[in-house]
């Protein structure tokens, strides 16, 4: 079940992708959406990348290595204070977006090597499943969002908040039906019906 963070994050990041601008403008006002999307769409990123360290991190905290990762902070914290420094000082917001989004980064490749490595597995093989799980629902998901751009409606129209809850619904069914096998699907299910879903 630890890959359904990774999974459910990535509708988010598409949504504001496509419509950060739009949510923005009208959440908090059309100037600071004006400066802040790309900050926005960054940090969703970061998000997401951060969630697909999960399963690593449990991992390792699993079989008795909780260190590494704190270890792996450290190391991040060296780099990251300069790097935020310079980005921020060069570019502002989107710099210490930027900035952010390395560190996570940095965080889940660590985490992921670190994590095959003590499970005596392989590091390219993991990352091509995960990529081949993947590949199918970003593109129902993604090119769900582009059509639903190319149609021009604005975020708050009737058929456009269809349109992206049908994007979402569908996105999930390929997750559902593609992406998790037998024994993901079966857990799923025994949690949903704890939660009585």
């Amino acid at each position: 079940l630890l890959e359904m963070r990774t999974i459910a994050s990535t509708i988010p990041v598409l949504f504001f992708t496509f419509y950060g601008h739009s949510f923005l403008a009208l959440w908090v006002g059309d100037d600071f959406a004006e400066h802040s999307t790309s900050i926005l769409i960054i940090l969703s990123l970061a998000g997401l990348v951060n969630a697909a360290a999960y399963p690593s991190i449990t991992a390792l905290q699993g079989i008795g290595k909780p260190q590494l990762p704190a270890y792996f902070h450290l190391i991040e914290t060296v780099i990251y204070i300069p790097l935020v420094y310079l980005l921020i000082k060069e570019y502002g917001g989107i710099g210490a977006a930027a900035a952010w989004f390395l560190r996570v980064l940095l965080d889940v490749v660590l985490l992921h090597h670190a994590s095959c490595r003590s499970l005596g597995s392989s590091l390219i093989e993991w990352y091509r499943r995960l990529i081949s799980r993947s590949v199918w629902p970003i593109a129902i998901g993604l090119s769900s969002f582009i059509i639903l751009k190319f149609i021009n409606l604005t975020l708050t129209q009737p058929l456009n908040i269809a349109g992206i809850l049908i994007s979402g619904a569908l996105y999930g069914y390929v997750v559902w039906k593609i992406s998790f096998d037998d024994i993901t699907r079966a857990r799923c299910t025994a949690v949903l019906s704890e939660m009585k879903i």
